[in-house]
């Protein structure tokens, strides 16, 4: 019964961050993160690839490469450099890369730093 527990435990701490990124996205289904082969195509939805790359991930070394290729597309959503997206293919480092996503401060662009900076008078 300890490792049913330690499972659920650990199923929560890796769909976790998976829930976050898709409520920072909008999506409107972020709980179906907690949801076995369901969790797939919402990453898939996430970064806005077609349901049949969640068949492509059920092969060992093709689904890995694919699974780097969504969470560069969600990386990059997310105004995030693509790389770390990337990171998916190190073990460890993924969990963490997924909570760095999840948790990321908003990066401002270029056009909202200017608006900022700008005084009144040089507005239109």
């Amino acid at each position: 019964m300890d490792w049913l527990i330690g499972f659920a435990v650990l199923w929560v701490v890796c769909c976790f961050p998976v829930y976050m990124i898709a409520r920072r996205l909008g999506h409107g289904l972020p709980w179906a993160a907690f949801i076995p082969f369901v969790n797939v195509w919402l990453l898939c939805e996430l970064a806005d690839r077609e349901w049949y790359w969640v068949i492509g991930l059920l092969f060992p070394i093709v689904g890995l490469l694919l699974l780097a290729l969504l969470m560069m597309d969600i990386a990059k959503q997310m105004d995030q450099p693509e790389w770390i997206g990337g990171l998916v293919i190190l073990p460890v480092v993924n969990l963490l890369m997924l909570y760095y996503l999840a948790f990321c401060p908003e990066q401002e662009t270029l056009p909202d730093l200017l608006d900022d900076n700008q005084s009144p008078g040089d507005r239109p």
